[in-house]
């Protein structure tokens, strides 16, 4: 069926469409946007040996002492290895994002650590044994301003990369024809093969590093759930260096945090690597 189509079909979207030439462009740019985007996503796809398997997967788990997640999943790609069936999750977002190792530290941002560990909830049908890794994937181009003689070298780049974090161990299988940074993933391949290359800035996580996250994210998830069960509702948002979602809260105008008079709850910003020094030297 074509964006034409469903657009036909839906008496509410038609209606919209019809209010005002604003709404019909807002549409319009919309549908531009998908065709584009799905052309894309197929490359993407083509680069490595994962495929989708489903799309809007609901799941649901428990994280320890009685506390269940449930949510749902935009779409669940599986590669086998070895005999062994393995899921990647890809999470579409409207607008580049990338996977943020202070956020992950300190429980700021647990979107992608949530859906590693909803992997093995996912339905038996699916045959997932093994977590792959979990990415974000922009269904819009990001845009920049670049001068004229770079026109064509930006036209050459992937504009809708997955960023997320992984098992180095599926690196091939995600992107066969890797050299230096992927064009479709946030991973480094060395001369030398090895996909761990720039590891502080790359996706790709050590196998070793890996079971580290996922029993951190767990660790630190239940934390969080132990502490919204318990009424910890204390007014402290958090700042990272000039960052803070004070910016962009929308009950600013009702809350009782006031920056000229209260204090922010000041996270130091942390790298990957020095993640997994802590949580290394924490088990020792």
């Amino acid at each position: 069926i074509t964006i034409a189509e469903t657009i036909e079909r839906d008496a509410a979207i038609t209606a919209f469409m019809r209010r005002q030439m604003h709404h019909r462009a807002i549409v319009e740019a919309a549908s531009e946007g998908i065709r584009r985007f799905v052309p894309a996503l197929a490359e993407m796809e083509r680069a490595g040996q994962f495929r989708q398997a489903g799309s809007e997967f609901e799941f649901s788990f428990e994280v320890g002492k009685g506390v269940v997640l449930h949510g749902r999943i935009d779409r669940v790609d599986t590669a086998e290895m070895n005999g062994t069936k393995a899921a990647a999750i890809f999470d579409f977002k409207r607008t580049p994002r990338s996977a943020d190792w202070t956020k992950f530290y300190y429980g700021v941002d647990v979107q992608l650590l949530i859906y590693l560990l909803a992997i093995p909830s996912l339905p038996e049908e699916l045959g997932a044994e093994v977590i792959a890794g979990a990415f974000y994937v922009p269904i819009e181009a990001g845009g920049t301003t670049i001068s004229p003689d770079k026109v064509e070298d930006k036209q050459a780049t992937f504009a809708y990369k997955a960023k997320g974090v992984f098992d180095s161990r599926f690196a091939e299988m995600l992107d066969q024809s890797a050299a230096g940074w992927s064009r479709y993933y946030n991973f480094y391949t060395g001369k030398d093969g090895d996909p761990c290359g720039n590891y502080k800035l790359s996706g790709a996580v050590r196998s070793d590093d890996f079971k580290t996250l996922l029993d951190y994210g767990r660790r630190k998830i239940m934390t969080l759930a132990e502490g919204v069960r318990g009424g910890c509702i204390s007014v402290g948002p958090y700042r990272i260096g000039t960052a803070s979602p004070c910016s962009w809260c929308d009950y600013r105008s009702v809350c009782r945090f006031d920056w000229q008079i209260n204090d922010y709850n000041i996270l130091e910003s942390i790298g990957k690597e020095a993640v997994f020094r802590r949580e290394h030297a924490c088990r020792h």
